[in-house]
């Protein structure tokens, strides 16, 4: 059976990757991408060290 991963479930995101921000599309509105944003872009949230 697989896991199921719930609301309250949190990742640790490794040093200097960014993949998470970067690799998806979103479709939502977040802060500074008011029309979210395609996959391969950065976020606007990202920083140098590719930390939100």
């Amino acid at each position: 059976m697989s896991e199921l991963i719930t609301s309250d479930s949190s990742a640790t995101c490794r040093a200097g990757c960014g993949a998470c921000c970067i690799a998806p599309s979103i479709t939502s509105p977040i802060p500074g991408m008011p029309e979210g944003k395609p996959a391969g872009v950065r976020c606007v949230q990202l920083d140098a060290n590719n930390l939100c």
